[in-house]
């Protein structure tokens, strides 16, 4: 069973990231931001891939599964939902997974509807935000 939690970092520190990550015992972050680059040098994706190693827990991006309209509010749309879920099938097997963006809101977030279209595959199920 894959068990899926979400953490939107805006205003957020890292630390409190990686804390609560270890403390459920993620060992796995899959951005799905389009674009991850920030003007937070931590919650850069360069920065992630390197940090987050340090502690045991495995980096991934995936820009099919990003907001290719991050920049206009209010609007989602996928990269490429198929590809993303394809990918994702192929590198989460059993385990917990967090999926990482930027929006405080889940109900808003690209990320719901990345949630609702994993929890198709049989395996896998949302558990909550972090």
């Amino acid at each position: 069973m894959i068990e899926l939690y979400s953490f939107g970092y805006k205003d957020k520190l890292q630390s409190h990231f990686i804390e609560r990550l270890k403390e459920i015992g993620i060992y796995a972050v899959l951005d799905t931001r389009f674009n991850p680059n920030c003007f937070n040098v931590f919650w850069k994706g360069k920065t992630l891939e390197t940090q987050l190693p340090l502690h045991g827990i495995e980096y991934y991006h995936e820009k099919s599964l990003g907001n290719s309209r991050y920049f206009e509010k209010g609007t989602i749309q996928i990269a490429n939902l198929e590809k993303g879920i394809e990918s994702f099938k192929r590198i989460f097997h059993d385990e917990k997974v967090c999926l990482l963006c930027t929006c405080a809101n889940f109900e808003t977030c690209h990320n719901k509807i990345i949630v609702e279209n994993l929890e198709k595959i049989d395996n896998c199920k949302y558990i909550g935000r972090l």
